[in-house]
């Protein structure tokens, strides 16, 4: 059987902890960022794209951060 998602697509932007540390680099996650707003601010952020009817995330998209953006 196929997942068939709704007619209406929620898209956003979440936020992942990170607590592996190693002394002062962070190890284990080749794409953290650091957010000052967040109670635990080094992490990983990604977009969401979710079927609003299920909650069911469709698609992540890890972001890479400022500088790989450009």
């Amino acid at each position: 059987s196929r997942f068939h998602p709704g007619d209406v697509l929620t898209i956003d932007e979440s936020f992942s902890s990170w607590l592996g540390r190693e002394g002062t680099r962070y190890v284990g996650i080749p794409h953290a960022t650091k957010n000052p707003h967040k109670p635990k601010g080094v992490g990983g952020e990604m977009i969401v794209l979710c079927d609003s009817a299920t909650k069911i995330a469709l698609r992540i998209e890890i972001s890479k951060g400022k500088e790989h953006n450009k």
